[in-house]
């Protein structure tokens, strides 16, 4: 059975899924280098330190993407 069109076609359906990295936000293979304050910082279940610490993208949940990206206290690059 063919589905009906919506107003906005998924044109990526991994992005309703919960466990998904959205690749169009962090693209495949992408890292991320973290640095945290001098006093340390924990932040999606990782602790951070000045010392950069390398995380591939995939490996995260989006909630712990999110959660890296907002906070105010660590320098994140994504390379």
């Amino acid at each position: 059975m063919a589905r009906k069109p919506t107003a906005e076609p998924d044109l990526n359906p991994a992005v309703s899924d919960p466990t998904v990295i959205d690749p169009v936000q962090t693209g495949e293979g992408e890292t991320l280098t973290i640095k945290g304050p001098a006093r340390g910082r924990w932040r999606a279940g990782r602790h951070f330190t000045p010392e950069a610490v390398i995380i591939r993208a995939r490996d995260l949940t989006p909630a712990q993407f999110e959660a890296l990206m907002d906070d105010p206290e660590l320098i994140v690059g994504i390379s």
